[in-house]
């Protein structure tokens, strides 16, 4: 009889144990794993990702698995946006993720920029101008009645690579590329912004870029 109290001891914190662990799982585990899925099929390894009409900010903050990657979530429900933004906040992770309300035709980034949409809900989005924001070999990653669509941008054929200094490997500072032209609008910015040097160029002089 003395045993009693302890196995009913036992039997509660074996309760516990579970309800916690299934609490973990469904506050946390489940959205990192969402968001961790998506990322192997769409083999996205860093870069920009749009959330667009996204259900859990929980998956939104999951996307930044780690500082190569930045997030965007975009969402027509304003309500929605405030608590997500929250919870950014609340996980110390706002900047690396941020989350806008938004209801237009149009997504706030210049041509191929964007490295993956994530589409819970596309809204007033058309393929069309995910193409336009989606860099060369960028995804679009569409659910539409349950059901995930994988679509790839293709790299353009008159872009060439630049894969060194001075273009490739034979240092001959001459690409292959029918696309280029007199810049006509600012894609992107990288720090340092400022720095003083009386022997170098400031900030960045020359960037060395591949695969799209």
């Amino acid at each position: 009889m003395k045993r009693k109290p302890l196995r009913i001891l036992i039997f509660i914190v074996l309760v516990a144990l579970v309800v916690g662990g299934m609490y973990w799982y469904y506050s946390h585990y489940r959205f990192t794993r969402e968001a961790q899925q998506i990322l192997q099929e769409t083999e996205v390894k860093g870069g920009l990702i749009v959330h667009l009409g996204f259900e859990n900010s929980k998956v939104t903050a999951a996307f930044h698995a780690g500082d190569r990657y930045l997030v965007h979530g975009i969402t027509p429900d304003k309500s929605k946006a405030e608590k997500a933004r929250e919870y950014m906040y609340e996980q110390g992770i706002y900047g690396n993720v941020s989350v806008e309300h938004r209801n237009k035709e149009t997504l706030p980034y210049t041509d191929n920029l964007v490295n993956l949409i994530v589409a819970e809900d596309t809204g007033n989005i058309s393929m069309d101008e995910m193409m336009r924001v989606l860099a060369p070999e960028g995804v679009a990653f569409i659910r539409q009645e349950n059901v995930w669509t994988k679509q790839v941008k293709p790299r353009p054929e008159e872009i060439d690579e630049w894969t060194h200094y001075l273009h490739g490997p034979d240092n001959n500072a001459v690409a292959d590329d029918a696309a280029v032209g007199p810049p006509k609008h600012l894609q992107w910015e990288a720090g340092p912004e400022f720095l003083r040097s009386h022997e170098h160029l400031s900030s960045i002089s020359a960037m060395v870029s591949s695969g799209g």
